[in-house]
């Protein structure tokens, strides 16, 4: 299940001197190659990390840049981050419990490699709007979301969860997405969530093998998209580029056939005029010329 375009956060002021800002130096010593890259409070709406007027970092939105071995730490001391996207880049590790301890309203960390169990501590969470989590190789049960009453978007599809699905998640009203499938949740799935939310409670048990896993996440990941991002998830790019793949196979090929048959064609014409155009020095042997 994919979720659609959420808006990217506006882009604030940055500060006359973003280097000077302890944010942004924290940013660069920890992760100096991404910081050239994308240079610190220069950070747009949909990428890049962006800032208040004071310097703080309020978003970082870095999607398909990696690899990046782990979330990093200094993240940590990012008090005004409440927006993170780091879908796309091979992280390894675990979600560390303090990304629930920042102000996040959007926390999008799919189509990586992350393992072991959601944090608890995302209980807390009580600004999150929008958690996409999906496409790793997240363990154990989800944390209790009865107190995220703010949540609109929750994505956690084609991982190994476990455990009984929460029945409070039916009790969020603000809740419109919801994506659950390929895990290994406990039958039966809480009917009002079946019944509200059928394609994204489907197959929530069908737990994968670990041989049916590709770069330590399902096969057959279908990630929903990602805050901002018009694209549907990882299913859709990985069907883009086989198709393009494809398509682009087929053109050598038909033009290889192509070339193949003109070339034929002119070493056959060239063969026909020679066999046909006979010297004019030669007129006089030839059969059809009798000579009295």
């Amino acid at each position: 299940m994919a979720s659609s375009s959420a808006p990217s956060p506006s882009s604030p002021s940055s500060p006359s001197s973003p280097s000077t800002s302890a944010d942004c130096v924290a940013f660069r010593q920890a992760l100096p190659a991404i910081e050239s890259a994308f240079p610190c409070c220069s950070g747009s709406g949909s990428a890049g990390i962006a800032c208040n007027q004071d310097g703080a970092i309020t978003s970082i939105i870095l999607e398909n840049v990696g690899p990046i071995d782990s979330i990093p730490d200094v993240f940590k001391s990012f008090s005004s981050l409440s927006y993170i996207s780091l879908r796309r880049n091979l992280i390894g590790g675990k979600i560390p419990d303090f990304l629930a301890s920042l102000p996040l309203t959007v926390c999008d960390l799919a189509i990586n490699n992350l393992s072991g169990p959601i944090p608890q501590s995302f209980s807390g969470a009580v600004n999150l709007t929008i958690l996409n989590l999906a496409d790793n190789s997240l363990s154990e049960s989800l944390p209790d979301p009865s107190k995220l009453q703010k949540l609109q978007r929750l994505f956690v599809n084609n991982n190994f969860l476990s455990g009984p699905v929460p029945s409070a998640l039916a009790s969020i009203s603000t809740l419109t997405e919801l994506d659950l499938s390929q895990n290994c949740f406990d039958e039966p799935v809480p009917a009002d969530l079946v019944s509200k939310f059928p394609n994204g409670t489907k197959s929530a048990s069908a737990c994968p093998s670990s041989s049916s896993t590709t770069a330590g996440r399902p096969a057959t990941s279908t990630a929903a998209s990602p805050p901002g991002d018009s694209g549907g998830g990882k299913g859709l790019a990985i069907g883009a580029v086989v198709g393009i793949v494809a398509g682009l196979v087929v053109v050598v090929a038909l033009a290889v056939v192509g070339a193949v048959v003109i070339v034929r064609k002119r070493r056959g014409a060239a063969r026909r005029e020679t066999v046909s155009v006979v010297p004019p020095s030669l007129y006089f042997l030839t059969p059809t010329k009798k000579i009295k």
